[in-house]
């Protein structure tokens, strides 16, 4: 399962020393906790896959905006960090055929 898969590389990551991967990890856990909250008014999801990569998918749309905004803006560092968390989050999204 994807949750499994990146609940593995946050360890991984933070027995790595690697800050940025893992702040970007903890975000989409707790993104996806959020979204197993508001699913449970709704009823539970079929499939845990499908509903992780709604999130993932989410998150990447958010990101992407907003290195478009900080481009306008003139914040290149910040775009490029933004394309970085793109990245890491894309690791886990199934390949697009």
């Amino acid at each position: 399962m994807i949750r499994d898969d990146i609940k593995a590389a946050t360890i991984t990551a933070m027995k790595g020393g690697d800050k940025e991967t893992t702040a970007t990890l903890r975000l989409a856990q707790a993104a996806i906790k959020n979204r197993d909250i508001e699913a449970r008014t709704g009823g539970a999801p079929k499939d845990d896959d499908a509903l992780v990569t709604e999130v993932l998918q989410k998150m990447t749309k958010q990101r992407r905006e907003s290195a478009d905004l900080y481009r306008k803006g003139g914040r290149e560092d910040r775009a490029e960090a933004e394309e970085n968390e793109i990245k890491i989050i894309e690791k886990f999204l199934p390949h697009q055929l």
